[in-house]
């Protein structure tokens, strides 16, 4: 046989004189350019691919089972998986932009409130009921005694509500009964809020991830969205059982892979468990529990809720979960992240639960007392300031106030000194005969080094343009601005007179705290 005869492969330029050349689709192929499993060129090829690997799915080596279809699709129903349609947010309303709340808000008020009503805020027990006012009650009132007037029923109301407030000054206990009562119907809001939310998100990304399983990928392809959006129209034909399926074909992936998975099974379980109704005994502790457990659910790189953008990010959300699993719980950290609302609510708890135990004739602290400070160095501003506290050096003392804080979380022990360096009015004012020492940045006591003030004063500051920084009783902070040239002498005094950086000025006092010398007028 000539070369002329031979036969060519159209992919590769080999003849049959090496190996074996037959036709497919139209074109002569040799055996190595041809699909080992279609017989097809492999520019014609369609084998399913792996949704992970992206290998043909025969070689694809990413699950414990070749199943070849969903379970859904076993059982008859054939629908498609993935939409042809990226609109995720019209498939899922309740996760359109504008609708979805703050998670680390949302998540720190549940925890604080399921606190408040566990009675696990204080280690001394708390055995008081809440009190909630029934509208049923009511009505079954108007009845009995046949008031139809509606203005008549408001006033009743309203005297009662007067006479509940009278009876929570005087009564400790019942004051309390009142604020868990409101605890409560904050949680119930709370609950009914998020469950749709929280269970539409995790449907709907279990359908994301579960495109990835060949039993999908052999048949279709498409994008997370995409899948998003198909996902919904299974799930709707299916119902709940979907989610069971889902969880099962999450185990069928190999351990160690970034996809699938227990992680996901486990997110899968919990959302049909919800819509069985099985996790609690009636409705609402079945949303209760739900959405307790959705809190901590992850996958294999992070935090479930991490698929889409959530007002406020999800950064904080370890140091919500972490500072609820701490025995005690963390409640400061809780409220730092909460609402205004809980977070007032947990200081009208902590406050009146102090006052009941006081009743009863026992000395309990109050662990959320809450006080005004100083932004910058967490001081009681009207006793004074940090010696380094921003407030001090650019003249705002007075305004830099924040909301309040807890005491025992956030002051960093600041908030315990006796004596601050710096008054209330932002002055300055150190005895003649105080160990200090002078440095400019970066070294503290290149100018004076424990030395008294009425000796320091007098050193020379070397010529440049920098920062005078004042150091006494172990705390630094900046006092003068230098600035001149080596053909003058400059000297402390003369640094701290011409350009002073404390708020309300320096003063230098005698041994019994009369002050004798301005040393710094007040900065502006």
């Amino acid at each position: 046989m000539t070369d002329d005869t031979l036969k060519t492969c159209y992919d590769c330029g080999c003849d049959e004189e090496y190996t074996t050349i037959t036709e497919s689709r139209g074109v002569l192929i040799c055996d190595d350019c041809k699909c080992g499993f279609c017989e097809a060129p492999q520019m014609y090829c369609e084998c399913p691919r792996c949704g992970m690997c992206e290998d043909k799915v025969p070689l694809c080596n990413c699950f414990d089972y070749d199943r070849k279809m969903p379970p859904w699709a076993e059982r008859g129903h054939n629908i498609p998986f993935i939409s042809g349609s990226y609109s995720w947010q019209k498939a899922w309303p309740s996760l359109k932009d504008g609708n979805r709340p703050n998670l680390v808000e949302s998540a720190s008020d549940f925890y604080l409130l399921e606190a408040m009503i566990s009675g696990v805020v204080f280690k001394e027990p708390l055995n008081i009921a809440p009190y909630v006012p029934s509208v049923e009650d009511d009505k079954a009132f108007f009845k009995a005694f046949g008031i139809k007037s509606v203005q008549r029923q408001a006033k009743l109301i309203a005297e009662r509500d007067e006479a509940i407030e009278i009876r929570r000054k005087v009564d400790p206990a019942f004051d309390v009964a009142c604020i868990l009562g409101e605890a409560h119907k904050k949680l119930e809001t709370l609950v009914n809020a998020l469950d749709p939310i929280l269970l539409d998100y995790i449907v709907m990304v279990v359908g994301g991830e579960l495109r990835y399983h060949n039993a999908i990928s052999r048949h279709e392809s498409g994008g997370r969205m995409e899948a998003w959006v198909g996902w919904k129209d299974v799930v709707e034909a299916v119902g709940p059982q979907a989610l069971e399926d889902a969880a099962e074909m999450f185990m069928e992936f190999r351990s160690g892979l970034d996809f699938g998975g227990p992680g996901w099974a486990d997110a899968a379980m919990v959302a049909y468990e919800r819509m069985m109704g099985t996790l609690g005994p009636d409705e609402f502790t079945n949303k209760k529990l739900f959405i307790d457990r959705a809190w901590t659910l992850e996958h294999n790189n992070g935090t479930l809720f991490n698929k889409i953008d959530w007002p406020g990010g999800l950064d904080c959300m370890w140091e919500i979960l972490d500072a609820h699993a701490s025995n005690p719980p963390n409640l400061a950290t809780l409220q730092d992240y909460s609402s205004s609302s809980v977070s007032s609510l947990l200081d009208e708890y902590s406050t009146a639960c102090v006052r009941y135990f006081e009743s009863k004739g026992l000395s309990v602290a109050n662990p959320f007392q809450r006080v005004e400070v100083c932004s910058s160095c967490y001081s009681d501003p009207n006793r004074g300031h940090m010696l380094n506290c921003t407030s001090v050096y650019n003249g705002s003392i007075g305004t830099r106030w924040v909301a309040l804080i807890s005491v025992h979380h956030s002051l960093k022990g600041n908030y315990t000194i006796e004596t601050y360096p710096v008054n209330a009015e932002g002055q300055l004012i150190l005895k003649e005969t105080d160990k200090v020492s002078f440095g400019t940045y970066g070294n503290a006591d290149n100018i004076a080094k424990n030395v008294q003030l009425k000796n320091a004063l007098n050193k020379e500051v070397p010529p440049s343009q920098h920062y005078l920084y004042l150091t006494v009783n172990n705390q630094s902070g900046l006092v003068a601005y230098s600035s001149h040239s080596p053909k003058k002498t400059y000297t402390v005094r003369d640094c701290l007179e011409k350009h002073c950086k404390v708020a309300g000025g320096i003063f230098m006092a005698d041994k019994d705290g009369t002050i004798i010398e301005t040393l710094g007028n007040k900065h502006d």
